[in-house]
C-alpha cells in the first residue's frame, strides 16, 4: 500500500518564507499564500487566482525568492489539477531559481516536491536524484528544514519500498523515527513513516512490531483535522485488520475492517 504525506505539507509552513527580504512584497505574497492554502484542495481555480497575484507582485520588483516561492505554488496547483508535465516544470524551475539565489530551503522544498511527483510516475532514479538534491540543500536544523529532511527521508523510503529494496526503505523510515524521538515532527510526517514501518514489519511476519507501528500511526492521525484523520485512520486500519487476521484475532479483525468499510 502506498502512503504519501499530504499535498499541503509544505504549503502550511510556506507563508513564512522570505520574511526578511523585501519585507513589503514578502508580506503581500504571504497573504496570498494563505489564500492558496485555503483553496488549493477544495477550489483549485480560486487558488490559481491568488498564485497569479503573488507572481505579479514578485515579478514587478524582480523579487527572485518570491518568484521561486510562487513557482512552487504553481507546481502544487498543477499537481492538484493533474497537469503533471506543468507541475514538474514548475518544481524544477523553482528549485533552480532557488539554487541560483542560494535560497537553500526553497530549493530543498522544490526538489522534495519534484521527487514525490517523479516517484508517482515510477521514475525512481530521477526521483532519488531529486530527493538527494533536497537533502544537499538542507544546511540547518530549524523547524522547516528539520521537517523537510524527515519528509525527504520518507520519500526515499517510499522509492526503495516500491522497488522492493525493503532493507534500504526500512533504514530511511527508521531515520524518521529517530528524528521524531530527538525532536517532535508534525503528525502527518511521522505518521507516514510509522505506517510504512508497520507494512514492512508485517511483511517480515513480525506481528508485534507491525502492530506497534500501526497503532503509533493512528495516534498521530488522530491529531489531524477531522476529515483527514478519519480517512487516514480508515486506510491504516485496513492494514491493521490484515495483521489481526494473520494473528487469528478474527473478532478484532472483523470489527476494525467493518469500521473501515463504512468509511470507504
Amino acid at each position: 500500500m502506498k502512503f504519501a504525506s499530504f499535498p499541503f505539507l509544505f504549503l502550511v509552513c510556506f507563508c513564512s518564507w522570505g520574511q526578511n527580504d523585501k519585507k513589503i512584497d514578502s508580506a503581500v505574497i504571504a497573504k496570498y499564500k494563505t489564500k492558496v492554502i485555503q483553496y488549493i484542495n477544495p477550489k483549485p481555480d480560486s487558488a490559481l487566482y491568488y498564485i497569479k497575484k503573488s507572481f505579479k507582485v514578485a515579478q514587478k520588483s524582480n523579487y527572485q525568492k518570491g518568484i521561486a516561492d510562487t513557482e512552487y505554488l504553481y507546481a502544487q496547483y498543477f499537481r492538484r489539477t493533474q497537469q503533471t508535465d506543468s507541475a514538474l516544470y514548475y518544481f524544477q524551475s523553482s528549485a533552480r531559481r532557488s539554487e541560483n539565489e542560494k535560497y537553500n530551503i526553497g530549493a530543498a522544498i522544490a526538489y522534495n516536491g519534484l521527487c514525490r511527483n517523479l516517484y508517482l510516475l515510477s521514475k525512481f532514479k530521477d526521483a532519488e536524484f531529486a530527493c538527494d538534491k533536497a537533502l544537499l540543500n538542507i544546511n540547518n536544523e530549524d523547524e522547516l528544514s528539520y521537517m523537510t529532511k524527515a519528509d525527504t527521508y520518507t520519500a526515499l523510503g517510499t522509492i526503495y519500498k516500491q522497488q522492493d529494496f525493503i532493507k534500504k526503505a526500512q533504514m530511511y523510515f527508521l531515520k524518521v523515527d529517530s528524528m521524531h524521538i530527538k525532536k517532535s515532527l508534525r503528525p502527518d510526517v511521522i505518521a507516514a513513516a510509522y505506517q510504512n514501518l508497520g507494512n514492512i514489519y508485517l511483511g517480515f511476519d513480525d506481528f508485534n512490531l507491525a502492530e506497534s507501528y500501526y497503532v503509533k500511526a493512528n495516534n498521530q492521525f488522530e491529531k489531524l483535522p477531522a476529515a483527514a484523520a478519519e480517512y487516514y485512520m480508515s486506510t491504516n486500519n485496513v492494514e491493521l485488520g490484515k495483521l489481526y487476521f494473520k494473528q487469528q484475532k478474527l473478532n478484532l479483525a472483523d470489527s476494525i475492517l467493518t469500521q473501515s468499510q463504512k468509511f470507504f
